[in-house]
Protein backbone atom coordinates (compact mmCIF):
# COMPACT_ATOMS: atom_id res chain seq x y z
CA UNK A 1 0.00 0.00 0.00
CA UNK A 2 1.01 3.41 -0.71
CA UNK A 3 1.78 5.76 2.01
CA UNK A 4 0.14 9.21 0.89
CA UNK A 5 1.75 11.21 2.91
CA UNK A 6 5.40 9.94 1.97
CA UNK A 7 3.60 10.78 -2.04
CA UNK A 8 2.42 14.29 -1.20
CA UNK A 9 5.77 15.14 0.75
CA UNK A 10 8.02 13.88 -2.56
CA UNK A 11 5.70 15.70 -4.66
CA UNK A 12 6.05 18.93 -2.84
CA UNK A 13 9.68 18.14 -3.13
CA UNK A 14 9.96 18.39 -6.59
CA UNK A 15 7.60 21.00 -7.55
CA UNK A 16 9.88 23.30 -4.77
CA UNK A 17 12.57 22.23 -6.75
CA UNK A 18 10.94 22.73 -10.19
CA UNK A 19 9.80 26.12 -9.01
CA UNK A 20 13.35 27.45 -7.77
CA UNK A 21 14.79 26.22 -11.04
CA UNK A 22 12.53 28.29 -13.07
CA UNK A 23 13.06 31.41 -11.15
CA UNK A 24 16.70 30.72 -11.06
CA UNK A 25 16.84 30.45 -14.95
CA UNK A 26 15.00 33.77 -15.24
CA UNK A 27 16.81 35.46 -13.02
CA UNK A 28 20.05 34.31 -14.43
CA UNK A 29 18.37 34.93 -17.99
CA UNK A 30 17.63 38.35 -16.54
CA UNK A 31 20.92 39.36 -15.01
CA UNK A 32 22.93 38.10 -18.41
CA UNK A 33 21.10 40.26 -20.57
CA UNK A 34 21.82 42.83 -18.39
CA UNK A 35 25.28 42.19 -18.67
CA UNK A 36 25.10 42.29 -22.30
CA UNK A 37 23.36 45.52 -22.79
CA UNK A 38 25.80 47.27 -20.41
CA UNK A 39 29.01 46.13 -22.01
CA UNK A 40 27.35 46.77 -25.50
CA UNK A 41 26.50 50.09 -24.44
CA UNK A 42 29.82 50.62 -23.20
CA UNK A 43 31.60 49.00 -26.39
CA UNK A 44 29.19 51.10 -28.59
CA UNK A 45 29.71 54.39 -26.37
CA UNK A 46 33.40 54.13 -26.59
CA UNK A 47 33.24 53.27 -30.48
CA UNK A 48 31.01 56.13 -31.36
CA UNK A 49 32.68 58.73 -29.59
CA UNK A 50 35.20 58.49 -32.13
CA UNK A 51 34.28 61.15 -34.98
CA UNK A 52 34.70 60.65 -38.51
CA UNK A 53 36.99 64.26 -38.54
CA UNK A 54 39.46 62.43 -36.19
CA UNK A 55 39.74 59.55 -37.98
CA UNK A 56 40.41 61.80 -41.45
CA UNK A 57 43.13 63.63 -39.10
CA UNK A 58 44.79 60.82 -38.29
CA UNK A 59 44.95 58.80 -41.55
CA UNK A 60 46.82 62.44 -42.89
CA UNK A 61 49.31 61.87 -40.21
CA UNK A 62 49.98 58.26 -40.63
CA UNK A 63 49.93 59.29 -44.38
CA UNK A 64 52.84 61.94 -43.87
CA UNK A 65 54.53 59.89 -42.05
CA UNK A 66 55.05 57.08 -44.04
CA UNK A 67 55.58 59.74 -47.17
CA UNK A 68 58.60 60.94 -44.94
CA UNK A 69 60.00 57.71 -44.10
CA UNK A 70 60.42 57.17 -48.10
CA UNK A 71 61.50 59.96 -49.05
CA UNK A 72 64.43 60.07 -46.40
CA UNK A 73 65.13 56.12 -47.37
CA UNK A 74 64.54 56.96 -51.10
CA UNK A 75 68.79 56.63 -51.60
CA UNK A 76 69.94 53.99 -51.56
CA UNK A 77 66.42 52.57 -51.14
CA UNK A 78 66.14 50.82 -47.83
CA UNK A 79 62.14 52.16 -46.89
CA UNK A 80 61.13 48.76 -46.90
CA UNK A 81 63.51 47.67 -43.60
CA UNK A 82 63.19 51.52 -42.29
CA UNK A 83 59.39 51.71 -42.57
CA UNK A 84 57.50 48.75 -41.61
CA UNK A 85 56.35 51.07 -38.70
CA UNK A 86 55.03 53.94 -40.24
CA UNK A 87 53.72 51.76 -42.77
CA UNK A 88 51.61 49.40 -40.63
CA UNK A 89 49.84 52.21 -38.95
CA UNK A 90 48.79 53.59 -42.16
CA UNK A 91 47.19 50.80 -43.19
CA UNK A 92 45.65 50.37 -39.97
CA UNK A 93 44.40 53.86 -39.88
CA UNK A 94 42.81 53.48 -43.41
CA UNK A 95 41.10 50.93 -42.73
CA UNK A 96 39.51 52.38 -39.25
CA UNK A 97 38.77 54.70 -41.71
CA UNK A 98 36.94 53.15 -44.63
CA UNK A 99 34.83 50.52 -41.68
CA UNK A 100 34.03 53.33 -38.57
CA UNK A 101 30.72 54.48 -38.27
CA UNK A 102 30.32 57.49 -36.09
CA UNK A 103 27.22 58.65 -33.51
CA UNK A 104 24.87 59.22 -36.04
CA UNK A 105 25.12 56.09 -37.71
CA UNK A 106 26.78 57.60 -40.75
CA UNK A 107 29.56 55.26 -42.24
CA UNK A 108 32.50 57.26 -42.65
CA UNK A 109 33.46 55.93 -45.87
CA UNK A 110 30.06 56.78 -47.34
CA UNK A 111 31.19 60.12 -45.91
CA UNK A 112 34.58 61.18 -47.50
CA UNK A 113 34.80 58.04 -50.70
CA UNK A 114 33.26 58.25 -54.22
CA UNK A 115 31.81 61.88 -53.40
CA UNK A 116 33.33 63.21 -56.57
CA UNK A 117 35.35 61.60 -59.71
CA UNK A 118 38.96 63.07 -57.85
CA UNK A 119 38.49 60.80 -54.88
CA UNK A 120 41.38 62.44 -53.35
CA UNK A 121 41.67 60.11 -49.96
CA UNK A 122 41.37 56.70 -51.81
CA UNK A 123 44.04 57.84 -54.51
CA UNK A 124 46.57 59.16 -52.10
CA UNK A 125 46.06 55.40 -50.23
CA UNK A 126 46.36 53.47 -53.76
CA UNK A 127 49.85 55.92 -54.38
CA UNK A 128 51.40 54.93 -50.65
CA UNK A 129 49.95 51.30 -50.81
CA UNK A 130 51.72 50.71 -54.27
CA UNK A 131 55.48 52.39 -53.39
CA UNK A 132 54.76 49.25 -50.74
CA UNK A 133 53.83 46.32 -53.41
CA UNK A 134 56.24 47.83 -56.49
CA UNK A 135 58.75 47.38 -54.38
CA UNK A 136 57.98 44.10 -53.15
CA UNK A 137 58.67 44.94 -49.93
CA UNK A 138 56.52 42.12 -47.98
CA UNK A 139 59.43 39.71 -49.81
CA UNK A 140 61.64 41.33 -46.83
CA UNK A 141 59.49 39.74 -44.08
CA UNK A 142 58.14 36.30 -42.80
CA UNK A 143 55.14 38.21 -41.16
CA UNK A 144 54.77 41.94 -41.65
CA UNK A 145 52.56 42.69 -39.04
CA UNK A 146 55.37 42.01 -36.56
CA UNK A 147 58.15 43.46 -38.76
CA UNK A 148 60.07 40.07 -38.58
CA UNK A 149 62.50 39.49 -41.45
CA UNK A 150 62.65 36.89 -43.47
CA UNK A 151 65.49 34.11 -42.93
CA UNK A 152 66.79 34.98 -46.90
CA UNK A 153 66.60 38.66 -45.72
CA UNK A 154 69.00 38.21 -43.09
CA UNK A 155 71.37 35.98 -44.89
CA UNK A 156 71.46 38.50 -47.85
CA UNK A 157 72.85 41.12 -45.35
CA UNK A 158 74.79 38.81 -43.71
CA UNK A 159 77.05 38.00 -46.90
CA UNK A 160 76.74 42.17 -47.64
CA UNK A 161 78.16 43.14 -44.64
CA UNK A 162 80.94 40.73 -45.14
CA UNK A 163 82.00 42.28 -48.84
CA UNK A 164 81.94 46.02 -47.38
CA UNK A 165 83.63 45.47 -44.86
CA UNK A 166 86.53 43.33 -46.90
CA UNK A 167 86.28 46.07 -49.10
CA UNK A 168 87.02 48.41 -46.59
CA UNK A 169 89.67 47.14 -44.69
CA UNK A 170 91.71 46.31 -48.09
CA UNK A 171 90.98 49.41 -49.88
CA UNK A 172 94.17 51.20 -48.50
CA UNK A 173 96.24 47.98 -47.67
CA UNK A 174 95.92 46.02 -50.38
CA UNK A 175 94.09 44.47 -53.37
CA UNK A 176 90.24 44.35 -52.63
CA UNK A 177 89.81 42.52 -55.94
CA UNK A 178 92.05 39.63 -54.69
CA UNK A 179 91.05 39.99 -51.16
CA UNK A 180 87.70 40.03 -51.11
CA UNK A 181 87.02 37.84 -54.38
CA UNK A 182 85.48 34.66 -52.32
CA UNK A 183 82.92 36.74 -50.42
CA UNK A 184 81.58 38.56 -53.42
CA UNK A 185 81.30 35.13 -54.81
CA UNK A 186 79.32 34.23 -52.37
CA UNK A 187 77.14 37.31 -52.42
CA UNK A 188 76.47 37.19 -56.11
CA UNK A 189 75.90 33.30 -56.07
CA UNK A 190 73.14 33.93 -53.27
CA UNK A 191 71.69 36.79 -54.91
CA UNK A 192 71.33 34.71 -58.20
CA UNK A 193 69.80 32.05 -56.36
CA UNK A 194 66.99 33.98 -54.41
CA UNK A 195 66.56 35.48 -57.75
CA UNK A 196 65.46 32.62 -59.94
CA UNK A 197 63.85 31.24 -56.89
CA UNK A 198 61.68 33.90 -56.69
CA UNK A 199 61.23 35.00 -60.53
CA UNK A 200 63.05 38.64 -59.81
CA UNK A 201 60.30 39.34 -57.57
CA UNK A 202 62.70 40.35 -54.44
CA UNK A 203 62.70 42.72 -51.82
CA UNK A 204 64.03 46.01 -53.37
CA UNK A 205 65.91 46.99 -50.60
CA UNK A 206 68.11 43.82 -51.46
CA UNK A 207 67.92 44.65 -55.61
CA UNK A 208 69.25 48.01 -54.96
CA UNK A 209 72.00 46.78 -52.39
CA UNK A 210 73.40 43.80 -55.23
CA UNK A 211 73.27 46.80 -57.76
CA UNK A 212 75.14 49.01 -56.00
CA UNK A 213 77.84 46.53 -54.79
CA UNK A 214 78.05 45.03 -58.10
CA UNK A 215 78.80 49.27 -59.53
CA UNK A 216 81.53 49.11 -56.92
CA UNK A 217 83.18 46.04 -57.71
CA UNK A 218 83.10 46.30 -61.70
CA UNK A 219 83.12 49.83 -62.19
CA UNK A 220 84.49 51.71 -59.06
CA UNK A 221 87.38 49.09 -58.18
CA UNK A 222 87.91 47.34 -61.70
CA UNK A 223 87.87 43.83 -60.70
CA UNK A 224 86.30 42.57 -63.58
CA UNK A 225 89.28 43.07 -66.15
CA UNK A 226 88.65 39.64 -68.03
CA UNK A 227 85.42 40.49 -68.70
CA UNK A 228 86.77 43.98 -70.28
CA UNK A 229 88.70 41.87 -72.63
CA UNK A 230 86.72 39.52 -73.27
CA UNK A 231 83.92 42.32 -74.11
CA UNK A 232 86.32 43.64 -76.55
CA UNK A 233 86.48 40.52 -78.54
CA UNK A 234 82.54 40.56 -78.36
CA UNK A 235 82.72 43.89 -79.68
CA UNK A 236 85.16 43.56 -82.99
CA UNK A 237 83.41 40.45 -83.74
CA UNK A 238 80.16 42.18 -83.45
CA UNK A 239 81.09 44.98 -85.42
CA UNK A 240 82.32 42.86 -88.32
CA UNK A 241 79.01 40.97 -88.38
CA UNK A 242 77.04 43.36 -88.97
CA UNK A 243 79.59 45.14 -91.54
CA UNK A 244 79.06 42.19 -93.90
CA UNK A 245 75.65 42.41 -94.83
CA UNK A 246 76.42 46.35 -95.92
CA UNK A 247 79.28 45.40 -97.82
CA UNK A 248 77.27 42.34 -99.46
CA UNK A 249 74.63 44.86 -100.37
CA UNK A 250 77.01 47.29 -102.06
CA UNK A 251 78.81 44.57 -103.84
CA UNK A 252 75.37 43.51 -105.57
CA UNK A 253 74.37 47.19 -106.52
CA UNK A 254 78.12 47.35 -108.12
CA UNK A 255 77.16 44.27 -109.74
CA UNK A 256 73.81 44.93 -111.07
CA UNK A 257 74.94 47.96 -112.68
CA UNK A 258 77.76 46.71 -113.92
CA UNK A 259 75.53 44.26 -116.09
CA UNK A 260 73.32 47.32 -116.99
CA UNK A 261 76.12 49.03 -118.76
CA UNK A 262 77.37 45.41 -120.32
CA UNK A 263 74.16 45.21 -122.59
CA UNK A 264 73.86 48.28 -123.08
CA UNK A 265 76.75 48.87 -125.17
CA UNK A 266 76.20 45.14 -126.80
CA UNK A 267 73.44 45.96 -127.96
CA UNK A 268 74.58 49.37 -129.58
CA UNK A 269 77.35 47.44 -130.88
CA UNK A 270 75.63 44.85 -132.39
CA UNK A 271 73.20 47.44 -134.18
CA UNK A 272 75.60 49.39 -135.73
CA UNK A 273 77.79 46.12 -137.20
CA UNK A 274 74.35 45.07 -139.02
CA UNK A 275 73.29 48.35 -140.04
CA UNK A 276 76.78 48.94 -141.63
CA UNK A 277 77.01 45.67 -143.02
CA UNK A 278 73.50 46.75 -145.09
CA UNK A 279 74.83 50.17 -146.25
CA UNK A 280 77.73 48.83 -147.48
CA UNK A 281 76.05 45.80 -149.00
CA UNK A 282 73.67 48.08 -151.09
CA UNK A 283 76.22 50.75 -151.87
CA UNK A 284 78.72 48.24 -153.18
CA UNK A 285 78.28 48.30 -157.05
CA UNK A 286 78.69 52.31 -157.08
CA UNK A 287 81.82 51.86 -154.90
CA UNK A 288 82.91 49.13 -157.53
CA UNK A 289 82.26 51.55 -160.84
CA UNK A 290 84.58 54.42 -159.31
CA UNK A 291 87.31 52.19 -158.78
CA UNK A 292 90.59 52.19 -160.50
CA UNK A 293 91.73 49.82 -162.84
CA UNK A 294 95.79 48.46 -163.20
CA UNK A 295 96.48 52.30 -165.17
CA UNK A 296 95.40 54.14 -162.11
CA UNK A 297 93.04 55.64 -164.12
CA UNK A 298 89.05 55.39 -163.25
CA UNK A 299 87.08 54.12 -166.24
CA UNK A 300 85.03 56.91 -165.99
CA UNK A 301 87.59 59.25 -165.99
CA UNK A 302 87.44 60.16 -170.17
CA UNK A 303 83.37 59.90 -169.94
CA UNK A 304 81.96 63.00 -171.14
CA UNK A 305 79.32 64.47 -168.06
CA UNK A 306 76.19 64.75 -169.36
CA UNK A 307 73.65 65.99 -167.06
CA UNK A 308 72.37 62.60 -166.92
CA UNK A 309 75.59 61.88 -165.65
CA UNK A 310 76.03 64.54 -163.12
CA UNK A 311 72.42 63.63 -161.93
CA UNK A 312 73.62 60.00 -161.20
CA UNK A 313 77.15 60.85 -158.94
CA UNK A 314 74.78 63.22 -157.25
CA UNK A 315 73.07 60.51 -156.28
CA UNK A 316 75.94 58.26 -155.77
CA UNK A 317 76.98 61.16 -153.17
CA UNK A 318 73.82 61.16 -151.24
CA UNK A 319 74.05 57.49 -151.00
CA UNK A 320 77.50 57.53 -149.60
CA UNK A 321 76.33 60.31 -147.40
CA UNK A 322 73.24 58.38 -146.29
CA UNK A 323 75.56 55.37 -145.66
CA UNK A 324 77.70 57.74 -143.54
CA UNK A 325 75.15 59.22 -141.31
CA UNK A 326 73.82 55.36 -140.50
CA UNK A 327 77.13 54.64 -139.38
CA UNK A 328 77.11 57.21 -137.15
CA UNK A 329 73.74 57.09 -135.62
CA UNK A 330 72.83 53.31 -136.11
CA UNK A 331 69.40 53.71 -133.92
CA UNK A 332 68.31 56.65 -135.28
CA UNK A 333 67.93 54.97 -138.82
CA UNK A 334 66.40 51.67 -136.79
CA UNK A 335 63.44 53.63 -136.05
Amino acid sequence: FVDYKTFIREMWKVFSVAVLMVFGSLLCRTTISEFVDRNSAWINKNHTNISCEKLLHEFQNSAKDFTTQIINNAVPVTYCNQSVGPYMIFEESYEALITHVDGKNISCKYKYFNVDRLGVIETMYNQLHSMWEVGFCDDCYANTTTATPSDTTVDFYVYWEHIHKCIEDNNKTGDPCLMCMGQYQKLNDFYDGIKSEKNDRICFDMQDAMNRTRILWSVKLNCCRDRNSSMLTAYIIGGVVSFLPGLFYVFVYCNKRYHERYDFLSDDQDTTVEEVENATRDNAPLIAQDQPGPSGVSPQAHQEITPEKKERHQISDDSDDEMLEVSRNPRKNLK
